[in-house]
């Protein structure tokens, strides 16, 4: 259970990651640079919480501070279902930026507890199961989220064209003012996709929230461990 959780809260977590720098490049006009400093501020917390996380880790309950960790992921990423098209570098950053010690939440105490429950000799196949099952969910989750996005994005498309009920007269608007209507087809069309991949970046959002909530619940059905846990043993 506790390699389940793992492998499906960072897949979740990986999605987000994956789907942010194309969104910021595609829809927002950010460039690589920027994109990256978007998602890589979430190491500046996360730096500062590791050794706090990791002598609670010896205190209390690893479940609970992975419960915590994957349930504050979730709503950063419910959070993020509010972002808008005209939104600020700021307002981008401070989510990505409290994500930090949430992810470390999740990461210091999840190895220990997948290798907690089996025997010393067994240790280094529990921690090469879970890695391995890690990776094969990052794997998945690239995939998934770029096809559900473009996906979401062709079906959220057909949805705002069908209910723009305005759409020609906003045409012979822009003709009337020197446009040529090509070009004023054109505009338009770029208004309505770019709405549209804004919708289907929210939806993914959600889809990444549902799933995190689920991973919070699913470690609760791993066994308690009968000591502190070893942090470092699965490295």
């Amino acid at each position: 259970m506790a390699s389940v959780t793992y492998a499906m809260s960072f897949g979740a977590f990986f999605a987000t990651i994956v789907l942010i720098p194309l969104w910021l490049q595609q829809n927002m006009g950010y460039t690589a640079t920027w994109a990256g400093y978007a998602t890589g501020i979430m190491g500046i917390f996360a730096v500062f919480a590791s050794p706090i996380i990791g002598a609670a880790s010896a205190k209390i309950d690893p479940r609970l501070i992975i419960s915590t960790g994957i349930g504050g992921l979730a709503l950063i990423s419910v959070w993020r279902i509010g972002f808008t098209p005209d939104m600020t570098f700021l307002q981008m950053a401070w989510p990505m930026l409290l994500t930090g010690p949430f992810l470390m939440m999740l990461f210091i105490p999840i190895t220990g507890l997948c290798i907690a429950s089996v025997d010393p000799n067994e240790q280094a196949d529990a921690a090469g199961i879970s890695n391995f099952l890690r990776t094969l969910a990052t794997a998945f989750a690239a995939s998934l989220v770029q096809t559900g996005w473009i996906n979401a994005a062709r079906v959220n498309q057909s949805g705002l064209v069908g209910a723009m009920q305005q759409g020609p007269a906003t045409i012979e608007t822009m003709v009337a003012s020197g446009l040529s209507r090509e070009t004023a087809t054109a505009l338009l069309t770029n208004v309505v996709e770019s709405q549209s991949v804004m919708l289907a970046t929210l939806n993914m959002f959600a889809v990444v929230a549902l799933c995190l909530a689920f991973t919070g619940a699913l470690i609760w059905l791993a066994p308690k461990p009968k000591g502190p846990i070893n942090t470092s043993g699965g490295h």
